[in-house]
């Protein structure tokens, strides 16, 4: 059996389903904040919500809230795994750019062979 719910997301603590109870620190709270505004659609703020949370991960949820229209792509999808540089084109009626996304990136390129 695989269980997963990709569209869920934790900034500090968080509840598996086997009942255990972990705790993210502010680094990897920022990275899967930042993740899933930048990869993803929906957010799904997926936590357990038992004590009072830190201004700072109340802030990172401010931050990425409510999710943009735009939508991003992995630009290494078949060469890493996972994708770690995400693109993501925007357009107004004042500008063009692209928003780049950079996550947990080595030089490193698997071998194919």
């Amino acid at each position: 059996m695989f269980w997963n719910d990709g569209d869920g997301f934790h900034v500090y603590k968080s509840q598996p389903v086997d009942g255990s109870l972990g705790s993210f620190n502010y680094g990897q709270a920022k990275v899967s904040a930042n993740f899933h505004a930048f990869a993803g659609s929906t957010l799904f703020v997926e936590e357990a919500f038992n004590e009072a949370y830190p201004e700072n991960r109340i802030e990172l949820l401010k931050r990425i809230s409510p999710p943009t229209m735009d939508v991003s792509y992995p630009v290494d999808l078949f060469v890493r795994k996972p994708a770690q540089i995400w693109n993501m084109p925007v357009e107004r009626p004042f500008g063009k750019w692209n928003v780049l996304g950079v996550f947990h990136y080595t030089s490193k390129v698997p071998s194919n062979g």
